[in-house]
Protein backbone atom coordinates (compact mmCIF):
# COMPACT_ATOMS: atom_id res chain seq x y z
CA UNK A 1 0.00 0.00 0.00
CA UNK A 2 2.66 2.53 0.99
CA UNK A 3 4.74 1.71 -2.10
CA UNK A 4 1.75 2.32 -4.35
CA UNK A 5 0.95 5.60 -2.57
CA UNK A 6 4.54 6.89 -2.78
CA UNK A 7 4.89 5.88 -6.42
CA UNK A 8 1.58 7.47 -7.39
CA UNK A 9 2.04 10.75 -5.50
CA UNK A 10 5.73 11.34 -6.19
CA UNK A 11 6.32 9.61 -9.49
CA UNK A 12 9.36 7.99 -7.87
CA UNK A 13 10.24 4.63 -9.35
CA UNK A 14 10.64 1.60 -7.10
CA UNK A 15 14.18 0.28 -7.46
CA UNK A 16 16.55 -2.05 -5.66
CA UNK A 17 18.43 -0.60 -2.68
CA UNK A 18 21.71 0.03 -4.51
CA UNK A 19 19.90 2.23 -7.06
CA UNK A 20 17.69 4.12 -4.60
CA UNK A 21 18.02 7.87 -4.17
CA UNK A 22 15.64 7.74 -1.20
CA UNK A 23 14.68 4.87 1.07
CA UNK A 24 11.81 4.91 3.58
CA UNK A 25 11.19 2.56 6.48
CA UNK A 26 12.12 1.54 9.99
CA UNK A 27 15.78 0.84 10.73
CA UNK A 28 15.06 -2.89 10.62
CA UNK A 29 13.38 -2.48 7.21
CA UNK A 30 16.44 -0.70 5.79
CA UNK A 31 19.08 -3.09 7.12
CA UNK A 32 21.72 -3.71 6.02
CA UNK A 33 22.39 -0.06 5.24
CA UNK A 34 25.64 -0.80 3.41
CA UNK A 35 23.55 -1.86 0.40
CA UNK A 36 22.58 1.78 -0.31
CA UNK A 37 24.58 4.08 -2.58
CA UNK A 38 27.25 6.19 -0.89
CA UNK A 39 28.04 8.31 -3.94
CA UNK A 40 31.21 8.32 -5.99
CA UNK A 41 34.53 10.01 -5.18
CA UNK A 42 33.89 12.65 -7.87
CA UNK A 43 30.11 12.74 -7.20
CA UNK A 44 29.40 12.21 -3.49
CA UNK A 45 25.98 13.78 -4.03
CA UNK A 46 24.86 10.58 -5.76
CA UNK A 47 24.35 8.94 -2.37
CA UNK A 48 21.06 7.69 -0.96
CA UNK A 49 19.04 9.51 1.67
CA UNK A 50 17.50 7.23 4.28
CA UNK A 51 14.26 8.33 5.94
CA UNK A 52 13.91 6.25 9.09
CA UNK A 53 10.69 6.06 11.08
CA UNK A 54 11.55 5.82 14.77
CA UNK A 55 9.31 4.76 17.68
CA UNK A 56 10.49 7.92 19.49
CA UNK A 57 13.03 10.71 19.13
CA UNK A 58 14.48 11.78 22.44
CA UNK A 59 17.52 13.89 23.35
CA UNK A 60 19.49 11.12 25.04
CA UNK A 61 21.87 8.42 23.98
CA UNK A 62 24.64 9.01 21.45
CA UNK A 63 26.41 12.36 21.32
CA UNK A 64 26.23 13.94 17.86
CA UNK A 65 28.44 16.74 16.58
CA UNK A 66 28.35 18.45 13.23
CA UNK A 67 26.45 20.73 10.85
CA UNK A 68 23.40 22.40 12.39
CA UNK A 69 24.47 21.56 15.96
CA UNK A 70 25.87 24.53 17.87
CA UNK A 71 28.10 22.47 20.18
CA UNK A 72 26.90 18.92 20.82
CA UNK A 73 23.54 17.20 21.11
CA UNK A 74 22.30 13.80 22.20
CA UNK A 75 19.94 11.59 20.22
CA UNK A 76 18.61 8.06 20.56
CA UNK A 77 19.94 6.44 17.41
CA UNK A 78 18.79 3.02 16.23
CA UNK A 79 22.46 1.96 16.06
CA UNK A 80 25.77 3.73 16.63
CA UNK A 81 28.18 1.56 14.64
CA UNK A 82 26.47 2.14 11.27
CA UNK A 83 26.56 5.93 11.69
CA UNK A 84 30.20 5.88 12.75
CA UNK A 85 31.11 3.68 9.77
CA UNK A 86 29.16 6.01 7.49
CA UNK A 87 31.06 9.07 8.84
CA UNK A 88 34.36 7.30 8.07
CA UNK A 89 33.36 7.31 4.38
CA UNK A 90 33.03 11.11 4.25
CA UNK A 91 32.72 12.90 1.82
CA UNK A 92 30.86 9.84 0.58
CA UNK A 93 28.15 8.15 2.64
CA UNK A 94 24.38 8.21 2.99
CA UNK A 95 22.40 11.00 4.65
CA UNK A 96 19.68 10.22 7.17
CA UNK A 97 16.49 11.76 8.45
CA UNK A 98 15.03 10.20 11.60
CA UNK A 99 11.29 10.82 12.00
CA UNK A 100 8.70 10.22 14.67
CA UNK A 101 5.27 11.69 14.09
CA UNK A 102 5.88 15.42 13.57
CA UNK A 103 9.51 15.30 14.77
CA UNK A 104 12.50 15.17 12.43
CA UNK A 105 16.24 14.94 13.10
CA UNK A 106 18.69 15.20 10.22
CA UNK A 107 22.03 13.42 10.31
CA UNK A 108 24.16 14.26 7.30
CA UNK A 109 27.02 11.91 6.50
CA UNK A 110 29.42 14.43 8.07
CA UNK A 111 27.88 13.99 11.55
CA UNK A 112 30.29 12.70 14.17
CA UNK A 113 28.62 10.12 16.42
CA UNK A 114 30.08 9.21 19.81
CA UNK A 115 28.84 6.59 22.24
CA UNK A 116 28.28 7.89 25.76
Amino acid sequence: MVRDWVTFHTGAPLVVAKDAQFALGTWADLMPVDRFAIGLPDYPDRAATLIVEMPELIPQGARVIGPGIETTAHLNLPEIAAFRANRALFPQGFDTYLTCGGQVAGLPRSTIVEAV
